[in-house]
């Protein structure tokens, strides 16, 4: 082998050294990987809040069903002091049914008359909850109430370890100077790590 052939030889030796070094050179990202957002538990109960409150005010009810705790359901009451009593707990099975149905369920008694609240199932969210369309609510507080009546809450007794929305209004007409506030709360609770409505209380002034 003479001079020259030993210098192509070297030559194409030293290239394929070269290009095996290129082709296990590790690679490396041109941007660093994206920082996931921590999402707070209060922020997850405002959207959840959001979505229940829309879902009633549109009439979406199944959209509201799922958001429902599957073993303990709901319970509906008018006015913020919560009594089992007389504030009646539905199912989601019996919510799917009696919604749109004409059904009479007993959902406790008027503030003042005492008389019986007596209405089919959308009734009762059309003329205490729709009526005031609370996805406009000009505040929203996690465990707060901000106005209370002559009957106090007793979300935390009822549903120990239980967290609320309120969706507040301050007052409608200002010849009322506040009286006409209105509230709704959306209790939840934790079940196999998702969260889960087991009330929705309507709140406002009380003689």
């Amino acid at each position: 082998m003479n001079i020259f052939q030993k210098k192509i030889g070297y030559t194409i030796f030293s290239m394929a050294i070269l290009l095996f070094a290129y082709c296990v050179k590790p690679k490396v990202k041109s941007s660093l990987p994206h920082e996931t957002k921590h999402i707070s538990t209060e922020e997850i109960l405002e959207q959840l809040s959001f979505s229940a409150v829309k879902a009633i005010q549109e009439g979406e009810i199944s959209n509201l069903i799922v958001l429902i705790h599957p073993k303990k359901g709901v319970l509906f009451s008018p006015y913020a002091y919560i009594d089992e009593q007389i504030h009646p707990t539905l199912s989601r099975e019996q919510i799917s049914k009696y919604y749109g149905d004409s059904t009479i369920i007993n959902f406790g008694i008027y503030d003042g008359s005492g008389e019986p609240i007596n209405m089919d199932f959308k009734h009762y969210l059309d003329a205490f909850i729709s009526k005031y369309n609370f996805i406009q609510s000009e505040k929203i507080s996690i465990n707060q109430c901000n106005k209370t009546g002559n009957t106090p809450s007793n979300v935390a007794e009822k549903f120990p370890g239980s967290q609320f929305v309120e969706y507040f209004f301050s007052g409608f007409n200002k010849e009322y100077q506040g009286m006409d506030w209105q509230a709704l709360r959306i209790v939840w609770e934790k079940y196999d790590d998702s969260w889960y409505i087991v009330a929705i209380v309507k709140d406002c002034w009380t003689i």
